[in-house]
This record gives structure tokens, C-alpha cells and sequence, in this order.
């Protein structure tokens, strides 16, 4: 499985350096959708996750890519899975402590080309029964999108 890491930049500004990595996973931080509101979404006012599935399409791999999701006035850290250009999921970070942002509701392993891939969002990785729960449920890997980097944080 090859991946390819971009770390900054909006998504256009990525896809130039991947297509030249073809890579079989793309791998963007948070600020390649930024935050995506579903009902702009649904609306067809805003068509972030649609350009991510299209960009998966052109690269034709999978992408992985972090956001911020707004649904129903709670604001959530989350991570967009997409390939061959169609939108795979959602992934919500479950964790939250004394933040603005809300926990998602669930643990997902997106079935891919190039293998099955678990999805960690944030200060998840913390958590280790996250990563075990990935695992069990099957995935090959296991991603974990962060906003930053802590200088806090522990080795893990």
C-alpha cells in the first residue's frame, strides 16, 4: 500500500503533488475541506465532499481527509473517505474533552482497493481500545487525522 501524506494546503493545491506520487491512498489534514456544513451540502450550495470524491476519481485512489462538519448546530472533527469517485463515509472523532466540538456516534473500517481502512479522528489515538476496536473489526490500517501537532501529547 503506498500513501501519500499532504500536510498543507487546500485541495487543489494537493492534488498536484499527489498525481505526481500516484499513490493508492491520499492521505489530507484537516484543512483540505475545512468545515463542511451537510445542509449546504444537501442543498448543492457547497460541494466539498463532491470534489473529494471526483479528486479520488482523477487520482484514482482512495483520500482520506479531515473536516470539520457542521449538522444540525453541533460542530464535529471529522474525516472523509472517498474512492473512485464515490463518497465511502463520514467518520466522526468520538472523544471530545471541554472543547465547542461534539463525539460522533460510531467506529468504521471503509472496505478500499487498497485494503481495508480504519478511521481514527483527532485525540481518538488516545485512546488505545479505538486503534484495538479498528483492528477487530478487520482493518489493514488504521489513519488518524489531526488538526496539529501537541507538545503535550504522549508517545504513542
Amino acid at each position: 500500500m503506498k500513501i501519500h501524506f499532504v500536510t498543507r494546503g487546500d485541495l487543489a493545491a494537493c492534488e498536484e503533488g499527489a498525481a505526481r506520487a500516484s499513490c493508492d491512498v491520499l492521505a489530507l489534514g484537516f484543512q483540505a475541506l475545512g468545515e463542511v456544513d451537510y445542509r449546504s451540502e444537501l442543498d448543492g450550495s457547497s460541494q466539498k465532499l463532491e470534489s473529494l470524491a471526483l479528486l479520488s476519481r482523477r487520482l484514482n485512489c482512495t483520500v482520506v481527509a479531515g473536516c470539520v462538519t457542521l449538522s444540525c448546530g453541533f460542530r464535529r472533527r471529522s474525516a472523509a473517505v472517498a474512492e473512485r469517485g464515490k463518497l465511502l463515509g463520514v467518520s466522526d472523532q468520538l472523544y471530545t474533552q471541554g472543547e465547542e466540538l461534539r463525539g460522533g456516534a460510531h467506529l468504521k473500517v471503509y472496505p478500499t482497493s487498497a485494503g481495508k481502512l480504519g478511521i481514527c479522528v483527532g485525540e481518538d489515538l488516545y485512546f488505545p481500545q479505538v486503534a484495538q476496536s479498528l483492528s477487530l473489526f478487520d482493518a489493514d490500517a488504521v489513519f488518524c487525522v489531526f488538526g496539529q501537532e501537541r507538545e503535550e501529547a504522549p508517545r504513542l
